[in-house]
């Protein structure tokens, strides 16, 4: 570890060692435990698909020890890990058992469930089933990334020995179904269904060995350098190339003979991958969709009802914005405005253009169709669309079409960069200067993980920002190899874009603090994001600390900064809050000499957001707002219960003895209590 920067693999993979913290935390119920397992996992798998190759090949082809300890490092972390989740999930089935639920896991299915279980095969699977012969003349298979597959013997009723590989369909149906017997809820995996009905797949013959697999292949994706005319059929070209990346890892069940192992490597070529042993059972990201209860109600948090947003409800919302900003906290409030918002605006007589970025939106979006419903009722519609957001492509290209054929205008990003900022406006006919309302936001516009992340949007009709936002689009056709060029030339009175004037704007906030710090006046920076990589930028707020600026940040992932006395930075304060919601909202305070300058955006402060993606961060010029979010850093700056404070490189449990506060139920009884009048003034 560098004595100034943490490892950003190293501080990846403790985030998910602290998710794990809270899968075995007794104090959360049984059944968001087993969920924060399936983030784990699901977290682990896109690290073994996006950052092991990068690792592997540095171990491969770099001769330095210190990469190969890294390496090393970065394999025994997964390896404690991954034994630790293993004795959770022994836990859990325990507390299940307790409360009338058997989770069969690496046992026989209880026999009076085995006729259910027979007739679920024949009716649900058999028909998802793909069987692959092993033979030594086949042409090499390919076996799809991230495929569950089962290894299997067989022996005639002559002798004959036959080998055959079969997929398990665990993306077509559910992974664990729930049987009741009356007494009794039983959960079982659909490869222990398949296991246990083997004999009616290959009749008359003697199943020897079956032992489950999993391959990972590197998740990246390169893209031309240049623009293609049609990209999303060119797009689903190159996605469908995820399936071809190279092997990453081989994950193989316990007890896997040395020599079936081998098979598996050299019949289907995995020779460069890393072989790992696991548990039974893989993918188990898929632990999302643990199945309802019949006989038993798990004891689950109590479903929060959404706070209202201060609206007049049962009003239209557009001509509520041309008084007031609205901000919106999910999942703590409600989502349904920002839903109104579009939709309202497809129908509205005034309303001639409507402009929006997408990154990530649900697979039924409410938003989208709304939009496409507006290109119907002969409005302009605009859409910034990011066909290369990470594994999310798909959702993105399938929507691109809906609206290329309702004749929605598409504008694509380059190869270079991804669009990932989240911003809308729409255009009124006939105000004169006050003709625009807008969002911009912290996170996606995704009605679905509105329910789970915390994020923030701004409902706006401040015209000099929402100018700006139509700067963005009128000049970022960004299709073409010249986007760099035009857009280093394009000004801004409000917004802060990367990768052109944010960084520059953030080092420049910095510095006054630290002006103001060595001039012995009050100098304060709180910052809030998902990660923290970018080593400039670390090493400004280094200079900030040891100027005299309280430097207070709230990193939720990667942290590579590393504060400690020995650094002289003992001024910079960092923790990390894992809880029910996910912390998503990325917000940035500084004292700037008591005027208190307060941003949002969706930018992190990684290499790739302020360098290789278009992002947009955005003043908060309402100053009761600004209080109002100043008041929401200050409880996660406060928390006792969830919270973590990073020191010497290691994430420390706060003491609760003098007080014990849950940020996120503080910050929903704040809201639930707040009177509309607040928007107000």
């Amino acid at each position: 570890m560098d004595s100034q920067f943490i490892n950003r693999d190293i501080s990846w993979l403790s985030f998910n060692g602290r998710v794990l913290e809270e899968a075995a935390a007794t104090s959360v119920p049984i059944k968001n435990r087993i969920l924060f397992l399936a983030i784990f996992s699901s977290n682990l798998d896109e690290f073994y698909r996006v950052r092991i190759p990068i690792l592997l090949s540095e171990y491969q082809n770099v001769a330095s020890k210190k990469d190969q300890t890294l390496f090393h490092q970065v394999q025994h972390i997964i390896s404690e890990q991954l034994e630790e989740f293993g004795q959770i999930i022994a836990q859990l089935r325990e507390e299940l058992e307790q409360i009338g639920v058997t989770w069969v896991y690496d046992h026989e299915i209880p026999k009076n469930v085995l006729l259910d279980v027979r007739q679920y095969f024949l009716a649900e699977l058999i028909g998802l089933i793909q069987i692959i012969p092993l033979r030594s003349n086949s042409d090499t298979l390919l076996l799809e990334n991230n495929g569950l597959y089962l290894y299997v013997n067989l022996q005639s009723l002559f002798g004959k020995k036959q080998s055959v590989i079969l997929r398990i369909p665990a993306l077509e149906t559910k992974r664990l179904v729930n049987f009741y017997d009356g007494k009794r809820d039983y959960v079982i995996f659909i490869d222990d269904i398949i296991r246990a009905n083997l004999d009616y797949l290959f009749p008359e013959k003697k199943i020897e060995k079956c032992f489950s697999f999993k391959l990972t292949r590197n998740a990246e994706l390169s893209f031309p350098n240049i623009f293609m005319e049609n990209i999303p059929e060119e797009m689903e070209k190159i996605i469908s190339g995820r399936n071809l990346g190279d092997a990453t890892r081989v994950l193989f069940e316990e007890g896997m003979p040395s020599e079936i192992l081998k098979k598996i490597i050299q019949y289907f070529g995995l020779d460069e991958a890393l072989t790992v042993q696991g548990g039974k059972y893989h993918h188990l990201s898929q632990l999302f969709t643990f199945p309802s209860l019949k006989g038993t109600t798990l004891d689950e948090y109590k479903k929060r009802l959404a706070v209202s947003v201060p609206i007049e409800h049962e009003a239209p919302i557009l001509p509520q914005l041309k008084d007031k900003d609205i901000l919106i906290h999910t999942p703590y409030h409600d989502y349904t405005p920002v839903i109104r918002f579009f939709a309202e605006a497809s129908v509205h007589p005034e309303v001639t253009e409507i402009f929006m970025t997408i990154y990530r939106v649900a697979e039924k979006s409410k938003i989208l169709n709304s939009l496409i419903n507006a290109a119907h009722n002969g409005k302009k519609v605009t859409v910034m669309v990011e066909l290369k957001a990470r594994f999310d492509e798909k959702n993105n290209i399938n929507w691109a079409k809906k609206m290329k054929s309702a004749g929605i205008t598409l504008i694509y990003s380059s190869p270079a960069y991804k669009v990932h900022a989240k911003c809308a406006f729409i255009k009124f006919k006939g105000r004169g200067a006050s003709k625009y309302l807008g969002l911009l936001a912290t996170g996606n516009f995704n009605e679905n993980t509105a329910e789970v992340y915390t994020d923030h949007i701004l409902m706006t009709s401040d015209q000099s920002l929402l100018l700006d936002l139509k700067r963005v689009f009128k000049n970022f056709p960004i299709n073409n190899v010249d986007f760099a060029k035009k857009a280093a030339s394009v000004k801004f009175d409000e917004l802060l874009i990367a990768p052109f004037n944010l960084k520059q704007r953030l080092i420049q906030l910095i510095n006054y603090e630290i002006n103001q710090a060595n001039s012995g006046k009050k100098a304060e920076i709180i910052l809030k994001m998902n990660g923290l990589e970018e080593q400039e930028m670390i090493m400004k707020l280094y200079e900030a600390a040891n100027a005299g600026v309280q430097v207070k940040l709230l990193i939720r992932g990667i942290c590579c900064l590393l504060p400690s006395k020995e650094s002289g930075n003992q001024n910079i304060q960092v923790r990390r809050i894992v809880d029910r919601y996910l912390e998503h909202g990325r917000i940035f305070y500084f004292y700037h000499g008591e005027s208190e300058k307060v941003y949002m955006g969706s930018a992190d402060w990684m290499n790739r957001n302020l360098h290789k993606r278009v992002e947009i961060v955005f003043p908060i010029n309402n100053q009761v707002l600004k209080r109002e979010l100043l008041h929401l850093l200050q409880l996660q700056l406060q928390d006792t219960s969830q919270a973590r404070i990073l020191v010497n490189g290691s994430w420390i449990k706060l003491d609760q003895k003098d007080k014990f506060l849950n940020s996120q139920q503080e910050i929903y009884e704040f809201l639930q209590g707040q009177s509309d009048t607040i928007y107000n003034a």
